[in-house]
């Protein structure tokens, strides 16, 4: 969001997702000097769009192919998940590789 360029997107899909509540949205958005539209996808709760709405998204010049919402990356329980399951795995590794050092597996 802070090194990206904005530009305006235009939601052409829709599609729910049956079990969590949720929503697969597809944007479009034109570069200068890019002779096709560029697109992009997200996830949303219900309801948030529909197709034809508008939106701001955020790309990187380099590679308009990179791009991004504002909000879309806002949710910290994620993070913090993808954290907690870290030190679980790391913390698995060394109890597994102590268990095979001393012999006692």
């Amino acid at each position: 969001l802070t090194t990206g360029v904005c530009a305006t997107a235009t939601v052409y899909d829709v599609r729910r997702m049956s079990r969590t509540g949720s929503e697969i949205v597809w944007y479009q958005f034109t570069v200068a000097g890019h002779s096709k539209p560029c697109t992009g996808k997200l996830m949303v709760p219900y309801g948030q769009y529909k197709i034809g709405d508008m939106l701001d998204v955020y790309y990187l010049p380099a590679n308009p192919r990179r791009s991004t919402v504002n909000g879309a990356w806002g949710s910290p329980v994620i993070v913090v998940f993808g954290v907690v399951i870290a030190l679980f795995i790391l913390f698995a590794v060394y109890k597994m590789y102590g268990m095979y050092k001393t012999g006692s597996y």
